[in-house]
């Protein structure tokens, strides 16, 4: 590759020796001062009087971020839940410093912890965040840069064009019955994916529809 010559220039006179030069790196057309990278290239320094070297990789790559919870589009009890990311960089690694939650518009800082090259962020509410509203949709993402720069926002939809938010409503409703039907029952020995029999043999039984997802272990007859 062909790279450019370019002059340092002393700090002051008093810096003892420090010299600096500023490069321009371009994804384009290289003139003067910018030098013509793409993504994975190293850049490589020589001092041309001592030939002493330095290298750096370039990297225009963001970290990614996968939500471990709560999941987009999760209900919870809790009127403080937390919110938890693991975000990860192989190039530049993650800088932990930028890491920043915004929830319901507000910006938050994290807990953050790294491990095994894996940074872990979470953030719980010191304070209520359904504001009394009996089902409250929270929305939220987290923004976190490389040590590169690149920076990075969670995105509950890939299919979408830029960065959608994740959902999660705290729900305080409980689940109402939608119908009840007498002599319909589940049948598990059935193939189909709706296993409803509708048969008289089991008269004596009520099939019970409810108005959205319940826990199963918590019906009681």
């Amino acid at each position: 590759a062909t790279g450019i010559t370019v002059t340092v220039t002393e700090e002051t006179a008093a810096s003892g020796g420090e010299f600096t030069a500023t490069v321009t790196v371009v994804s384009a057309t290289t003139t003067n001062a910018q030098l013509l990278v793409a993504d994975g290239d190293t850049i490589k320094v020589t001092l041309t009087e001592s030939e002493d070297t330095a290298s750096s990789k370039v990297e225009t790559t963001g970290p990614e971020i996968l939500v471990t919870g709560p999941a987009d589009g999760d209900k919870t009890f809790e009127k403080r839940p937390t919110f938890v990311v693991e975000i990860t960089d192989s190039q530049s690694l993650v800088d932990p410093d930028t890491i920043v939650f915004t929830i319901d518009g507000t910006d938050q800082t994290p807990e953050v912890s790294t491990s095994g090259g894996v940074t872990t962020a979470s953030f719980k509410p010191s304070t209520d965040l359904d504001d009394g509203v009996p089902e409250a949709a929270i929305e939220w993402s987290v923004t976190a840069d490389d040590l590169a720069g690149n920076s990075t926002t969670s995105d509950s939809d890939d299919d979408t064009e830029g960065s959608q938010d994740h959902s999660v409503t705290i729900d305080r409703v409980g689940a109402k019955i939608a119908s009840a039907v007498t002599g319909d029952w589940w049948d598990t020995s059935q193939t189909t994916t709706d296993k409803t029999n509708t048969s008289d043999d089991n008269a004596y039984v009520v099939a019970v529809t409810f108005d959205e997802p319940v826990q199963v272990s918590s019906i009681e007859d």
